[in-house]
């Protein structure tokens, strides 16, 4: 994949510019928003409908112990400063992104512009701003060009015993559910409708913030919106106790209950018993019935060395097991870097194939700035070359499979769907066009034709961290026309009762998929699984 290994392995670097001492991942998508109570301080957008307090102002709900946390004096930023962080965002935005009024006109990003500048009539504080600049970001409907929210007055907040809500989400036809409960209270139950919270309508609410999540896909923003509900709650002011309003799922009664807040310790430690015995860490590997064998490959961060090692060994048990089909899981997987999608495919295929078409690279200042003053970065010389404002295309040679002696030659099938983004979906669009494998599930996060390649800056006066996209990729086929994202062979979706059964149907039909395709049951496997 000349020019781009990793699809977006800038990202590596720019984390420390950004956030000094955080992690590194190469995922487009700068932090994820499905971690246990970390989930509560990631990048989601939202918008002051629902009325934060103002400065000096008491939140609705706010407990004394959330008083006590939420005594740091956060800094202000006055009208003028806001408006040049909202006139550097557009103008960098401009300078580095291939085509950033894609999918939204300047007409409308220019009207939404002069909306929110005239909006700005007092000081704000920083979780006031970050919803006034995530509007903006999210306008541009790409994935990738968004504004953090790791803020660090959440973080203040959080590290001084602010209390979390407690209530993990899921949006649904039926509306927004209890997905789990981790509060004291165990009267509001999983599948009960919660119709408010602290007064705010959760319907209006859920409906407004899918419109202020980056992403070009309706189903890839409703999942961020489910997994970063709690941080969002904080930004908008609705702080602990939540009095809850909700449908109770067993009698279809309209009940009201008082649900108190949990400190992040806390949280964290029934999350974690909660999850106990589930899948966790970026893969692994288990028989999940005679003849059957089970990957699942939940993130493609990390350290490459350490996955082909994983592995080298998971392929020796298989061949080992004489496991007859191969289920790859890629629904929990955000992405990362693209070069542990060719180390898996090594071992299912020996057909050659392309991960993307070519990279049209826009060439700035800014990027090239970047590249030049990390030593661990490198780029075409093309790139370096070019002068700024210049599209440099990187053709994507075929990837041709070396000789791998672990290869397994049975059936193999890959599960997707709306949390598969980023390089998983990468990987996918590869299967899918080049007919390596059967794709079961849902349509990805993300369509292949899209944009990527991660510049991250700070705004010069609030901070905020802004994402942009430098790069536009072309599906493995080459067909630009194609917008989708990556379709299923099989499409399968989990129904009401699936979830309330907790059934999870597309994992079912891929296995009566590989039993279809062997009948002959296999009687020796160990039931082993690797890390």
């Amino acid at each position: 994949m000349a020019g781009y290994m990793a699809r977006y392995m800038g990202i590596l670097m720019l984390l420390f510019v950004v956030n000094p001492g955080g992690s590194a991942t190469a995922s487009r998508r700068p932090a994820s928003l499905t971690r246990p109570v970390d989930a509560a301080m990631t990048n989601v957008p939202a918008q002051p409908h629902y009325h934060s307090a103002r400065p000096g102002e008491t939140h609705r709900g706010l407990s004394r112990a959330g008083m006590q946390a939420q005594a740091t004096v956060e800094r202000q930023f006055s009208p003028e400063e806001m408006i040049e962080d909202i006139n550097t965002m557009i103008r960098t935005c401009e300078e580095v992104h291939p085509d950033l009024y894609s999918y939204t006109s300047k007409t409308e990003i220019d009207a939404l512009k002069s909306e929110l500048i005239r909006s700005l009539t007092r000081p704000l504080v920083e979780r006031e701003f970050v919803q006034v600049v995530a509007r903006l970001a999210a306008k541009f409907g790409d994935g990738h060009t968004s504004v953090s929210l790791a803020l660090p007055s959440r973080r203040t907040y959080v590290d001084n015993g602010g209390l979390i809500f407690p209530i993990d989400i899921k949006r649904t036809e039926a509306g927004v559910l209890v997905r789990q409960n981790y509060s004291d209270n165990s009267a509001l139950a999983p599948g009960d409708r919660i119709l408010a919270i602290n007064g705010v309508d959760v319907d209006q609410l859920f409906a407004q913030l899918l419109n202020e999540v980056s992403g070009e896909e309706l189903a890839y923003r409703t999942v961020e919106v489910e997994g970063a509900f709690k941080p969002m709650l904080w930004i908008h002011g609705i702080q602990p106790p939540f009095r809850i309003e909700f449908q109770s799922k067993q009698t279809g009664q309209h009940r009201t209950e008082t649900v108190q807040g949990l400190t992040a310790q806390v949280l964290t430690g029934r999350q974690r018993a909660a999850a106990s015995g589930l899948p966790s860490g970026p893969y692994r590997y288990e028989t999940l019935a005679p003849g059957i064998g089970y990957l699942n490959f939940r993130s493609m961060g990390g350290d490459k060395a350490a996955f082909e090692a994983f592995l080298d060994v998971t392929f020796k048990l298989i061949r080992a097991d004489k496991a007859k089909g191969l289920i790859v899981d890629l629904r929990e997987n955000g992405g990362g870097n693209s070069a542990l999608g060719e180390s898996l495919l090594s071992y299912l295929t020996n057909k050659p194939y392309k991960m993307a078409d070519r990279k049209e690279w826009k060439a700035s200042r800014q990027y090239r700035e970047l590249i030049r003053s990390n030593t661990r970065f490198s780029a075409d010389a093309k790139y370096l070359e070019a002068k700024d404002g210049e599209i440099v295309v990187l053709k994507d040679e075929m990837i041709r499979p070396a000789d791998n002696a672990l290869r397994f030659d049975g059936p193999v099938c890959f599960l997707i769907g709306r949390r598969t983004f980023s390089s998983a979906m990468m990987v996918a669009n590869a299967v899918g066009d080049f007919k390596l494998a059967t794709l079961i599930g849902e349509e990805t996060g993300d369509p292949p034709t899209s944009f990527g390649e991660l510049y991250s800056f700070n705004l010069p006066h609030s901070k905020l961290a802004i994402n942009v996209s430098t790069a536009h990729f072309v599906r493995a086929n080459g067909d630009a026309s194609d917008k989708h994202p990556v379709i299923p062979d099989i499409r399968v979706t989990a129904t009401q009762s699936d979830l309330d059964r907790q059934v999870d149907a597309v994992l079912e039909s891929a296995k009566k998929w590989i039993l279809r395709r062997d009948a002959k049951p296999v009687t020796d496997l160990k039931g082993q699984s690797v890390h």
